[in-house]
Order: structure tokens, then sequence, then C-alpha cells
């Protein structure tokens, strides 16, 4: 599908190539139509598979390579652009639960969790003991399922508590309505012979304060769903990633993003199409039309945005309504999805 101006046409696992060459690997157990489009610089133009179906984590494989462009100096000799990647997994991203389609669960690097939907079945039990801090948007079960599964599967392999971070709204809701020896053993508090200290540490932040966590700075920023829920700006070096999660239609995270000239990419939910709008509206989920409208209020340039939280039943069709979309790098992403950002 060829690509002019600004406009991008958008397919699940595409991702514009403006400022960058891209090459995409994907391995699928099945033929499939190809799609052809031109990159910057009239170089040839890369084949993708055409995959307007999820097809899930187990039967597709993906690596993605940003390649930044060069720039010339005054000798007008070719350097590479300075950036530091920070890679990005995809758990688990679907707003229920079907076979092939895990619940939400994002992976930074090897240690900081955003989510628990599904990362005990996504990830081997090796890379669990990698994980030492955890990020929590709200405590619906679908976000934070595999916090109790992570937490019997390291028990005993712990030398030093694994932190959940949230609001202090969302770690009480975790304290009183999961971790409370009635819905899950509370592994904030159990220890023993092979475990000297909990598995689980629960940790606040203060909303709109910025905390040190790992190598990264984060900031939560509350967002408007049906519980206490906030959304997460993690800035590295010299790039930041926002990662909205769930929410309706909101304000405070965009006057907040307006202040963040270095936002690269956003991740933010769809959960349902347009037909089903009264129902997005009562659940507080946006959907393709009011997602439209919440990017609007960045009133700044796109940055690359990362779409999640489909309803498995209705992600073609909102997929279909995306495709409409105009003047926004779009992806959707897929469980098994490993970006560079």
């Amino acid at each position: 599908m060829p690509r002019t101006g600004t406009c991008i046409a958008l397919l699940p696992g595409d991702i514009p190539t403006a400022g960058f060459g891209i090459l995409v690997i994907l391995n699928i157990r099945q033929e499939t139509e190809t799609t052809e489009f031109k990159t910057p610089g009239n170089r040839p133009p890369t084949r993708l598979p055409h995959d307007n179906k999820h097809r899930g984590s187990s039967s597709i494989q993906t690596r993605t390579i940003y390649r930044p462009r060069k720039k010339q100096n005054s000798a007008g000799a070719f350097k590479s652009a300075k950036r530091t990647p920070v890679k990005f997994r995809v758990l688990g991203c679907s707003g229920g639960q079907l076979p092939g389609y895990n619940l939400s669960s994002f992976l930074i690097g090897d240690s900081l969790l955003i989510d628990a939907g599904s990362t005990t079945a996504a990830l081997s039990l090796t890379a669990q003991q990698k994980i030492r801090d955890i990020l929590i948007t709200h405590i619906h079960l679908d976000h934070v399922m595999a916090l109790g599964t992570l937490a019997d599967n390291l028990y005993g392999k712990c030398k030093v508590p694994v932190n959940v971070w949230s609001v202090g709204r969302v770690i009480d809701g975790l304290a009183k309505s999961f971790f409370n020896d009635q819905v899950w053993p509370d592994f904030t508090r159990i220890t023993g012979p092979s475990q000297r200290s909990p598995v689980l540490r629960l940790r606040r932040l203060r909303a709109g304060r910025a905390m040190k966590i790992g190598d990264h700075s984060i900031t939560a920023i509350e967002v408007g769903h049906v519980v206490p829920t906030v959304a997460f700006f993690i800035e590295s070096k010299n790039q930041t990633l926002l990662h909205v999660g769930d929410t309706g239609p909101t304000e405070k995270v965009w006057s907040f993003a307006r202040k963040h000239p270095d936002l690269g990419s956003l991740v933010i939910e769809t959960s349902f199409p347009n037909r089903l709008q009264d129902v997005a509206d009562v659940s507080r989920h946006l959907t393709p039309r009011t997602l439209a409208q919440e990017l609007d209020k960045l009133a700044m340039q796109s940055p690359r945005i990362f779409i999640t939280h489909l309803k498995p039943e209705f992600r073609s069709e909102v997929i279909r309504e995306l495709h409409k979309l105009k003047g926004h790098r779009l992806r959707v992403l897929r469980d098994g999805d490993v970006l560079q950002l």
C-alpha cells in the first residue's frame, strides 16, 4: 500500500517510516498476500505480509530493526544519529482472553514490567526471575491476574522483593482485593525457610511526581477509567514513552504530554468498534472515533502510536475503522511483538 505525505494507512504490524529505514522479518506458518510500500529516499519497496487478523504469539515471531537516517556533518561526511533504543516486548495486548489472545502485559528490557495480565503464560521461569519492578495501571483482573502466579513461581527463588508500583489508590486496591489471603495468598507478607523476605513489595507513587525506577524515570498520571487508573510516562536518556493503557476520554495526561517534546511513542487502547460507542462510554474505554478525538488533544507532532486492548471478537472491525484515521502514525500491536523504541 503506497504512502503519500503524512497520511498513513494503518496495517497491523506496520510502523511508518518517517525518518527511519525499517527491516521487518516475520515468520508466519501459512501463505499470505503481500503489500508493498515505498520507504523514504526512494529506496526499493519493502514487502510485508498483509495480516488483518491476529494469529497468536505462538504462530508469529517478529523482529523489527530501526536504522536511523544518517546525517551530514559540515565536511559532507555522513554520521549516524545517536539513539538509545529501548526494547519493548508485547507479552499480551488483548482486551479479552481467548486462545491465542493474551491479556495486557508488556516488558521493557528484561526487568521492568507494565501490568501483569499474562506474564506467567508468556515468559519462561528464567525470564520471570529477571523482573525487578512492576508498574500497575489499575486493578482490573485482566491487568493483574499474573501477579499472583508470578509471586507463586518466584517463591523460594527471590533474594530481594520484586517492587510493585502504582499510586496509592491502586496499591490499596491490590492489598484489599487481591493479596488478602482469600482471593490469593498475601505474597507481600509470606516468608519461610526458603524465602527470607516477601516475594512482592507494594510501593506507592505520587501522581505527577517523577520517580527513578531502575534505568528509567517514571511519572504516573491519572486517566479516566471506571476504577482508579494511571498512565505512565517512562523516560530514558533521550526519549519518552507514554503508556496510557485503559482509559476513556481524559484530559490531564495530554496536558502533561505536551510538556514532553521528546515524546517518541504512545501506547493507548482502542477496545470497541464505533457501533458500540455506548458500551465504550459506560465502561470508559475508547473506540476509533473517540481515539481520534483524544489524539487531537495532543496538539503536537504525533509520536508513533501503538494500539492495544482490542476485544478479540471485534478486532477485525476495529482495525478496519482505524484504517480510516488520518494524520497519525499508527500500529496495532500483537502478542509477541518486540519493538526497539
